[in-house]
């Protein structure tokens, strides 16, 4: 057998600590989802025993499922991020969609309240999705089409402020708003539903097909500009097109969960070191971490007060402030991500 014949088989025995990361990843998000099949606000609740077998079946499965894929949306969008960004700390959320999205909740829900005669047809889900798409508007404007790292993120920090400022008076002036938009601000899974379901699995299974399809493009990206030019991508569409999938991804989570911290900037992190650098890699795992964190944070929102549940982006801000701390403490000088 010559060398060429073995390189094969070197390449997949190279690759097996990674493919048995991804699949401990994999059976521990499906262990997550089940436990959310049989925990509830009582304690261990099995959906087939009591009475009331069905109907627990019907209000855990949505939440359960839910939360696994919300939170694979927002990894999957956090390392598009880094990497179109070539910065390590970025997130979902820095294109101003997370402030859009919670305006857009706050207009439909003021709307609703006023008697309008067209807020029926609107939801707070999809005033929410609206509302980031709007963000994302506002910041292409702002930088005139030119869609380079820098001027994105400078235009996203000023339409977050401008965004931000105006859903903090439309609250002042409208306090009876408060405590529906408390829920969405915290992030929570308790309103998930069929429909959310579907829409959450299809945005991802879309833009994670895409994703994957120019994921080598990306790779490429990440050594820079000039080099990706080198090797025939076309940047500027490239960096558009994975913009889109990035907004999109962050668009559906938010609108239906509210603002849950640190899952799209945590998860592309937590699988860094354990895969090959190569994009589509990443891709899987941060997918897979992703779904996990926010499925195991939504089972402790539920369990650690039962039967009353807090918040979930309570959890993930807590965890994920931990993590980052642990990380700046042991990388010395906050160089975070270091191996993204």
């Amino acid at each position: 057998m010559n060398a060429k014949a073995h390189q094969p088989l070197a390449r997949a025995a190279a690759h097996w600590p990674a493919r048995l990361f991804l699949l401990v990843l994999a059976v521990l998000g499906m262990g997550s989802v089940l436990m959310g099949l049989l925990w509830g606000s009582q304690g261990w609740e099995p959906w087939w025993q009591g009475e009331a077998a069905q109907s627990l079946l019907a209000l855990r499965w949505p939440r359960a499922l839910g939360a696994w894929l919300a939170g694979a949306a927002l990894a999957l969008a956090g390392l598009q991020a880094q990497t179109l960004f070539r910065n390590p700390l970025a997130d979902p959320y820095l294109l101003g969609s997370a402030t859009g999205a919670g305006l857009g909740v706050a207009v439909v829900l003021w709307l609703s309240q006023s008697a309008w005669v067209l807020a029926g047809a609107w939801s707070p889900v999809m005033g929410g999705f609206m509302g980031a798409w709007l963000a994302l508007g506002l910041v292409l404007i702002l930088v005139r089409g030119q869609v380079q790292g820098g001027a994105l993120i400078m235009a996203g920090m000023v339409v977050s402020v401008l965004l931000g400022a105006t859903l903090a008076l439309l609250l002042r002036n409208h306090p009876q708003l408060m405590p529906a938009m408390q829920g969405f601000m915290l992030g929570q899974t308790l309103f998930l539903d069929p429909a959310a379901v579907h829409q959450l699995a299809w945005v991802l299974l879309l833009c994670g097909m895409l994703s994957w399809w120019w994921g080598p493009a990306l790779d490429a990206m990440s050594l820079g500009d000039d080099v990706a030019l080198s090797l025939g991508v076309q940047v500027g569409r490239m960096r558009a097109l994975h913009l889109a999938l990035l907004s999109a991804l962050t668009a559906t989570a938010v609108a239906h969960l509210g603002l849950v911290a640190f899952v799209g900037w945590v998860a592309p992190h937590l699988v860094a070191r354990w895969l090959p650098r190569a994009m589509r890699w990443r891709m899987l795992g941060a997918v897979l971490a992703g779904g996990l964190v926010l499925s195991a944070a939504d089972g402790l929102a539920r369990t650690v007060v039962a039967p009353q549940e807090w918040p979930v982006g309570l959890i993930t801000a807590w965890l994920g402030g931990a993590w980052m701390l642990w990380q700046m403490r042991s990388q010395g000088h906050g160089e975070l991500g270091e191996r993204s």
